[in-house]
């Protein structure tokens, strides 16, 4: 097969670079992994990964490569034997073919050089231990299953007899079968997804951050529900998503959902009001932790009062989430469009109308202390309640009247 055609036209420049320094260093190297099936698959590829025949081989070619092109030395990972380089704005890693030593309570591994056969069967599946030797571009498949695991559509481990060692020493290979047979639409052998189920428990030695980024691209597949069955017979979601309401994966499909907002709507939809807690476990950024949580405030409001919402309801609620609005609106739409559509086309005609609370305050705290003469406290807080509250009654309200509502309120509160 010659993959010389397939190379990305954002790759070819760098590849060309990393061959014409093999040939002059005497090196022989590989492109591997993820970046060959894709090619072989005719799919578009990412992450060049580059694989040296030869011990610390990625580390010294990745040495004598920056120096060929004057540009900056590689991060070194000495304990891997890896290396790090940054070609023409793509981060590129260099390695040595290598054998690989877990400790029970780790997925990282001490590593050695090893064979190229011994670098196939440390791998986790066959379709992903295909190498390009770029040396004459001859596509290298040690296994002899890559190739026809592709045309089957399968995904298997490299090694079948040890398979069960393959998923306890690196359990988020567990993670990466399902979100990998969620992308490239592959089926699972079935040895391999026995061995999965068994192994399971293990997933609990793998970081947070490790699966949420695996989470994450399996939200971006296309067949989602599908996937959460998938984690589900694998008991898998009691670790990820524990009370997770299970029949909402079942019953609903997110397949149609806005690419924009489909992670943000998937999670607030299947973890609702606990979704703080699980996310924070799950070591997601605190603002997109914030967005879910304000989603699913917001949607959980609406399924509740959506049908007795008044004008100046509907005002409050689209200034409290007018940040995260539209993904309430996929939420809404997602779980039952025909209920919520009315109430969308209202607030976009209200919108229209300039009938909706202005984005700008109609007061700030300093114009409020130089009306009034008083200094900072509480009382500016509850003033810009006040306020919302009579815009929520009448958009047009001026600041000429709303000033004198504010006087008579004091004047009130002072009695």
């Amino acid at each position: 097969m010659n993959l010389k055609e397939k190379i990305p036209n954002d790759y070819k420049d760098i590849i060309n670079k990393i061959t014409k320094a093999a040939s002059l260093g005497g090196y022989t190297v590989y492109a591997v992994g993820g970046f060959v099936r894709d090619m072989v698959m005719n799919r578009i590829p990412n992450d060049l990964d580059i694989m040296v025949e030869k011990e610390n081989g990625g580390i010294e070619f990745s040495k004598f490569l920056s120096k060929g092109l004057k540009i900056s030395e590689p991060v070194i990972f000495e304990r891997f034997g890896t290396a790090k380089l940054s070609i023409d704005g793509r981060e590129i890693e260099f390695i040595m073919p290598r054998k690989e030593y877990y400790d029970e309570n780790s997925r990282n591994p001490d590593t050695e050089i090893g064979s190229l056969m011994q670098d196939a069967l440390r791998r986790d599946f066959t379709v992903n231990a295909l190498f390009l030797r770029l040396n004459d571009m001859e596509l290298v498949d040690l296994l002899n299953k890559g190739l026809k695991d592709i045309e089957n559509k399968i995904i298997r481990v490299t090694d079948s007899s040890a398979a069960d060692i393959i998923f306890s020493q690196d359990p988020l290979r567990i993670l990466r079968a399902v979100r990998q047979s969620c992308q490239l639409g592959f089926k699972i052998e079935e040895q391999t997804y026995a061995s999965m189920k068994k192994n399971a428990f293990r997933i609990k030695i793998v970081s947070p951050e490790r699966i949420r980024d695996e989470i994450n691209k399996m939200l971006e597949c296309q067949n989602v529900s599908q996937t959460f069955k998938m984690l589900d017979e694998l008991n898998l979601l009691e670790f990820i998503f524990p009370t997770i309401e299970k029949e909402k994966f079942v019953r609903y499909f997110f397949e149609k959902l806005p690419e924009n907002n489909k992670t943000a709507v998937i999670l607030a939809f299947l973890l609702g009001k606990k979704s703080d807690k699980i996310l924070t476990g799950l070591k997601y950024p605190k603002d997109f932790i914030k967005t879910i949580v304000s989603v699913s405030e917001g949607y959980e409001y609406l399924k509740e009062h959506n049908a007795e919402l008044t004008d100046s309801q509907i005002r409050k609620f689209e200034k409290r989430y007018r940040n995260v609005l539209p993904v309430i609106a996929d939420l809404c739409f997602l779980s039952d469009k025909k209920r919520f559509d009315v109430l969308f086309k209202k607030i976009n005609e209200m919108s229209l109308k300039n009938e909706l609370i202005p984005e700008r305050e109609m007061f700030s705290g300093e114009e409020l202390m130089a009306i009034f003469k008083k200094p900072s406290g509480k009382w500016i807080a509850e003033t810009k309640i006040y306020v919302e509250d009579l815009l929520c009654d009448n958009p047009k309200i001026t600041k000429e009247e709303t000033l004198k509502e504010i006087k008579l309120r004091l004047k009130k509160q002072s009695l």
